[in-house]
């Protein structure tokens, strides 16, 4: 089973947490004040208290892989609590693509509870750790982000640029011309696929 063939039935065994109320697929989120930093989650869950948590799904397919996770479940338990940067995280995500994927998330969507990040294999869950935001731990890198992305003058794609077959456009557009448009389609939920 594909990674992505699994994250179905993952955020289905989310759903069976005790704290968690529902668990659905999302497509593009960006951020509010920089629209340009985006993320792609496998997913959001919902939690009792109302919080809306990003999730992150990692399929572990070779036996080494997967006895590592094993042996966090073992350690920790299958649903684990953590901050970001902190001992048990470090321990539970140990690799560091994976640590700032989850970076970019939290920092993308700054507004959310936290990061779910999940382990699982083709036949379910591993472990489950959830990832509350460290806003001093991950400053360091909200710099670098919105920094690099001033740097590649990504915003040029949300400015106002003149419709098709209107004149101008922006603000100094003429009377009668076409409104103005953002240049890029930003971050929209995927279109249901007909059945």
């Amino acid at each position: 089973m594909s990674a992505q063939r699994n994250e179905a039935s993952v955020l289905e065994a989310l759903r069976g947490i005790d704290r968690v109320v529902d668990a659905r697929e999302v497509g593009l989120l960006e951020n509010k004040s920089h629209p340009y930093l985006a993320v792609s989650p496998d997913g959001v869950v919902v939690l009792e208290d109302g919080t809306v948590w990003v999730t992150e799904i990692k399929t572990k397919c070779t036996a080494a892989t997967v006895a590592s996770a094993d042996a966090i479940a073992v350690k920790h338990g299958p649903v684990i609590d953590c901050v970001f940067g902190d001992e048990v995280f470090m321990e539970c995500i140990d690799n560091p693509l994976y640590r700032k994927q989850v970076a970019h998330q939290l920092i993308v969507c700054s507004n959310v509870g936290g990061c779910v990040f999940v382990v699982a294999r083709a036949t379910g869950t591993i472990f489950v750790l959830f990832v509350k935001a460290d806003n001093k731990q991950l400053e360091p890198t909200r710099t670098a982000l919105i920094d690099a992305a001033n740097e590649l003058e990504l915003i040029w794609a949300f400015e106002e640029a003149p419709a098709p077959g209107g004149g101008g456009g922006g603000t100094g557009a003429a009377a009668g011309a076409a409104p103005a448009r953002p240049r890029c389609r930003r971050g929209r939920a995927p279109r249901a696929r007909p059945s």
